[in-house]
Formats: structure tokens, C-alpha cells, sequence
């Protein structure tokens, strides 16, 4: 691979390990092993998941509903001094 102009190269990096450590490798026969364990022992799928059927759509006419305040309560509020 070819550096990018203006880029140099990393250098490499020197890790220093504690005394105690040692650098372990897996051995790769017991590595192809395990993974041939893990395809045979594939988890089952879950069976796919069955939709409920749609609640059927109310087709009677859309009512509009009033929600605020009633019209007394709302002239009496305009006639009051404002608090303060």
C-alpha cells in the first residue's frame, strides 16, 4: 500500500509488558475444532412471527368534539382585571 502524499508512515510500536505476562497463541487444531462445535450446535430459529389481522376501520363520519373552556367561564376570565 502506497502512503498518501504528505502522510508518513506509522512507525512500529514497542509495547512494554510487565515481567509476570506471558504472550499466549491458541492453538489453531483446537480453534477449528470449537468452531465446528459451534455450527453443529446452531441455536434453532425462532419461528417467524405471526401478524394479528387489522381491526376493522370505523367508517361512520369523523364528529368534531369542542375541548376548551366553556364560553361563560371564558367571558368572565376577559371581564376580570388582569392579577398584579
Amino acid at each position: 500500500m502506497t502512503p498518501s502524499p504528505g502522510h508518513a508512515p506509522a512507525a512500529p510500536l514497542k509495547i512494554e509488558r510487565p515481567s509476570d505476562l506471558q504472550q499466549v497463541e491458541s492453538d489453531p487444531e483446537k480453534v477449528r475444532a470449537a468452531e465446528q462445535e459451534m455450527v453443529q450446535e446452531r441455536p434453532v430459529s425462532r419461528p417467524k412471527r405471526v401478524r394479528q389481522p387489522q381491526a376493522p376501520l370505523d367508517e361512520r363520519p369523523l364528529v368534531q368534539i369542542e375541548t376548551g373552556k366553556p364560553e361563560a367561564v371564558i367571558a368572565e376570565e376577559d371581564a376580570s382585571p388582569p392579577p398584579g
